[in-house]
């Protein structure tokens, strides 16, 4: 990867660099490998892939204060964005929950090459959110590019303490995904924290951060089976 491509992405999109950048390009670079035989992304373009998928990650520490948080990483993938942000913010704990067993092999090798803490589970966040040993264990939950809010937060929300947050990456206009989720939020004990906007560097393209905070524990019956949560959102 050309680091001075990578460290002009990161000053562009307003990010101090204060941490091990060549981490993320090993992160790069092990993608790139593995997806020659595992379908993990469709950008593989270098100059793409760091403003799509390493600048895209760290967008949250524009506007979050997450240092020395407990954080999940929920349908992480190849490592977006759980990655990133525990490279770049040393402080928090991060682990990562990915369905597929191939990949999240590939992402417990990733953390192991770069030398991060954490947990990798095998799981689907709502089977994680019936277990008491993870229920409402998370102070953030981060998830990108998973599902509709109102699907999300029902996946999601159960493994967040009272007090903390989900945060959803979302495209430039998430209004209707929102008002759609109202019901969801009040059910599930959640409230609209905060929309936040950014321009991925040397492009045009807007994102938004949907921050959705808790303000009690998830009733009883929640998260759903799968099933149900599909055929019927709340």
């Amino acid at each position: 990867m050309n680091s001075e491509c990578l460290l002009k992405a990161l000053k562009d999109m307003g990010l101090n660099n204060k941490f091990h950048v060549e981490l993320l390009e090993k992160h790069y670079e092990m993608v790139i490998e593995k997806n020659k035989v595992m379908n993990l992304t469709s950008i593989t373009d270098e100059k793409e892939f760091i403003i799509k998928h390493i600048c895209d990650s760290l967008a949250p520490l524009l506007f979050l204060n997450i240092a020395g948080k407990k954080c999940i990483d929920v349908g992480t993938g190849a490592g977006f964005p759980g990655v990133p942000l525990k490279i770049a913010a040393g402080s928090i704990e991060m682990d990562y929950a990915e369905s597929v067993g191939k990949k999240a092999n590939f992402v417990d090798q990733i953390i192991n090459v770069l030398g991060l803490d954490g947990e990798v589970f095998v799981r689907r966040a709502e089977d994680m959110g019936r277990d008491e040993l993870l229920r409402e264990k998370y102070d953030i939950v981060f998830a990108r590019a998973i599902s509709r809010l109102n699907i999300l937060t029902e996946y999601c929300t159960p493994l967040v303490k009272p007090g903390g947050m989900l945060v959803a990456y979302k495209g430039p206009h998430p209004e209707e995904e929102i008002n759609k989720a109202t019901k969801s939020f009040k059910i599930l004990h959640c409230k609209m924290d905060n929309v936040y906007e950014y321009t991925l560097p040397s492009t045009d393209i807007k994102h938004t951060l949907v921050v959705i905070k808790k303000n009690a524990g998830t009733p009883k019956e929640y998260p759903r089976p799968t099933a149900k949560i599909k055929k019927h959102p709340l």
